[in-house]
């Protein structure tokens, strides 16, 4: 028997787990195989658009092409690693923010 859907409502916290064969990370991989280049520029928006809206994953998720709460989530997570490794890169993000915030 399948288990019940998740009930959502705004301001909730879920927890969700994906593993593969002997408890591998299988979703991270999934997403990252899809065109790293392809996909940088969702990845900005997603993170400019999370950080300026201050939305959760879920809500995002509605606006980038039914992506789940969790795959907006990893996408941000893995594009603020990104930032930290490469300043050239957190400087033009800083510096797109600045270009919306001020106009």
């Amino acid at each position: 028997m399948a288990r019940p859907l998740r009930v959502e409502y705004p301001g909730a916290f879920y927890h969700v787990t994906n593993r593969g064969n002997a408890g591998e990370d299988i979703f991270i991989n999934l997403i990252l195989q899809k065109g790293r280049k392809k996909n940088m520029v969702r990845d900005v928006a997603i993170c400019l658009s999370r950080e300026l809206t201050g939305a959760s994953g879920v809500n995002l998720g509605k606006y980038f092409g039914n992506i789940s709460g969790a795959g907006i989530t990893v996408r941000y997570n893995h594009l603020a690693r990104q930032i930290q490794s490469n300043h050239k890169l957190g400087r033009r993000i800083k510096w797109i923010k600045s270009q919306i915030i001020n106009n």
